[in-house]
């Protein structure tokens, strides 16, 4: 409840209301842009997260859209993961204050807060970001180094989520009425086949054009 939270001094509800679906909106498209720093860092990636951005506000179906800037606080979560593990990197000189490392992990630490789960996606792309530096010719020990600095960093973030899951009951007093937890890693392919064959169906065209620009 960190957007809840912020727009807290608001009083007025529907300042309050505009407050949240502002910070909402600003955390989801932040997020496509910090997404591209993430995977193309050093090459057109301003040019690129503003070409995709530009693309959700204009193709994507409004439903989703909606869904995505301000019903569910996935844009909010991925923003603040990915401006900590941008503040995590190392400097010109190759050196991490810390500092910076010390904001990276508090920022980490929040997207968690908002979403306990956000740091699933983020390994596995950073796993894949490594993949691609390496293919790329980077030094394999700057490589190594940055994917150990995410992980750890993507690490205490999932280890605090669950941690937050496993406090509410004690905390609140009431019952968490929530399934949390992964599904067992031999249902996975199962589940990714029936999301994607549920978005072609509903948003066949705006699938079809995400494909397209992949």
């Amino acid at each position: 409840m960190l957007v809840p939270l912020l727009a807290l001094p608001l009083r007025d509800p529907l300042g309050n209301l505009l407050a949240q679906r502002w910070l909402d909106v600003l955390g989801g498209l932040a997020a496509v842009v910090l997404l591209a720093r993430h995977v193309l860092p050093g090459r057109d990636w301003p040019l690129a997260g503003a070409a995709a951005a530009a693309a959700l506000l204009v193709a994507a179906p409004a439903g989703w859209r909606f869904e995505y800037l301000a019903d569910q606080p996935y844009g909010v979560a991925l923003a603040l993961a990915l401006a900590g593990l941008a503040l995590a990197e190392p400097d010109l000189a190759g050196r991490r204050p810390p500092r910076r490392l010390a904001a990276g992990l508090a920022l980490v630490l929040l997207a968690h807060w908002v979403n306990a789960a956000a740091g699933l996606l983020l390994v596995a792309l950073a796993a894949a970001r490594a993949a691609e530096d390496l293919l790329s010719g980077e030094p394999s020990a700057a490589v190594g180094a940055r994917l150990a600095v995410d992980a750890a960093l993507l690490g205490a973030g999932l280890a605090a989520g669950q941690l937050s899951i496993a406090l509410y009951p004690i905390v609140t007093g009431h019952p968490l009425r929530l399934a949390v937890g992964l599904l067992p890693p031999r249902a996975w392919p199962a589940a990714w086949g029936a999301i994607l064959a549920r978005a072609w169906a509903d948003e066949r065209g705006w699938a079809a054009a995400l494909a397209l620009a992949a």
